[in-house]
């Protein structure tokens, strides 16, 4: 996973948490965002509270670095969307807007 996380970094300019039931995607942008641009668990933790863990865990990372908002995405057309939806909500995001008919954009303030 480090020469992913090489890559990742080195072609996208994102950075990557990983823990041993998944990762988090995010990239450090101006204005003190960080945008969670994919998270990816194990299935056997998706039922878990593991998402808020890694996600806390991001959180922590980049308050540390003076970051004040965090935002992320849920393409409708993707496998889970609506429970990704509902788990973001529940986490604190508010939704903010829809661009290109299917991207559900979120924020959240740390």
């Amino acid at each position: 996973m480090e020469m992913y996380k090489d890559y990742i970094e080195e072609k996208f300019g994102s950075k990557l948490h990983v823990e041993d039931y998944g990762f988090i995607q995010y990239e450090l942008n101006e204005g003190g965002e960080c945008y969670i641009s994919e998270m990816y668990l194990k299935p056997e933790f998706r039922a878990t509270t593991k998402a808020v863990e890694i996600a806390d865990r991001v959180v922590e990372i980049v308050k540390e670095l003076g970051y004040t908002v965090v935002t992320g995405s849920v393409c409708l057309e993707a496998n889970g969307a609506t429970h990704s939806i509902m788990s973001l909500i529940k986490w604190g995001m508010t939704p903010t807007h829809v661009g290109n008919g299917q991207m559900v954009y979120f924020k959240k303030g740390i």
